[in-house]
């Protein structure tokens, strides 16, 4: 189901809104996401974007305030909310928001691995050196690529001991959630691909469609080999990060299987060379 999507003052027809019921399942408003980008002096929201996505799971608004500290809260009722396309004016404002996700996940897992997965992905699609690769987004793409999961469970994120199915379910859902909240901005639209496929496996045993190969954006193939490094070298609330050597054996280790052979030369040559 396409998502729907609300600006405040984007157009005169209005509805109200009771958060309220944000926490009762079984209505309209029960896979909804309020994305604040309009802030007064005194912290109050006076504008948002509205997301209605089936994709989304039914607490997702409440564990993006956990997650976020957004002033936006559950319990506040009888809101305007002002329906029609969403302003120019405010893309801006929307990808700033997204990026604050970003970085609430990283204080969540106490790592800087969003922007540290930025850089390399920057690093790596400067050293290929191909025209049409667009390193700036490439490196937006790195920032924003787990923005998903602010709308997962706080305690499944630092959750100690592994998943269980169902909870394995919902996190491998997160590449689709944080492409359903990329999607109002027009900016991001080239790199809405290689966010939601940088989970797919090179033999075709990854996630969400078990694409493989050169099926996978080449973007989304450096994402993969990143991800994988930045997340053992900064490690997780949960797990102490491993040394720099050791990540890249491991990535060497599914070379061919789960990462882009050259890809994985290239990540191999740059960090034990370059930087």
């Amino acid at each position: 189901m396409k998502s729907h999507y609300s600006a405040l003052n984007a157009s005169p027809s209005t509805t109200i809104l009771d958060l309220g019921s944000l926490n009762r399942g079984g209505d309209n408003w029960s896979q909804i996401i309020l994305v604040p980008v309009e802030l007064d002096e005194t912290n109050h929201v006076f504008g948002y974007y509205f997301l209605n996505n089936q994709k989304f799971p039914t607490d997702g608004q409440k564990n993006l305030v956990e997650l976020s500290g957004s002033p936006i809260k559950v319990e506040l009722a009888n809101l305007n909310v002002f329906t029609g396309p969403i302003l120019p004016k405010l893309q801006i404002n929307y990808i700033s928001s997204l990026f604050n996700l970003a970085e609430s996940i990283d204080q969540c897992d106490r790592s800087h691995h969003s922007h540290d997965t930025g850089m390399w992905v920057e690093r790596i699609a400067k050293r290929i050196g191909n025209p049409d690769l667009d390193v700036f987004k490439l490196g937006v793409a790195g920032r924003l690529h787990d923005i998903g999961k602010s709308v997962v469970s706080k305690d499944m994120l630092i959750k100690p001991g592994p998943l269980n199915e169902k909870e394995w379910k919902i996190m491998h859902q997160h590449p689709e959630f944080s492409v359903a909240l990329m999607e109002p901005a027009i900016a991001l639209e080239t790199i809405l691909p290689i966010v939601k496929w940088h989970h797919e496996w090179f033999n075709g045993d990854g996630y969400p469609d078990g694409i493989k190969g050169e099926e996978i954006p080449i973007g989304a193939r450096i994402l993969s080999v990143v991800d994988a490094y930045t997340t053992m070298t900064n490690g997780r609330a949960y797990r102490s990060p491993i040394t720099k050597e050791d990540a890249l054996q491991e990535i060497q280790k599914y070379s061919g299987r789960q990462f882009d052979p050259e890809i994985v030369d290239i990540m191999v040559d740059l960090v034990l060379f370059e930087y």
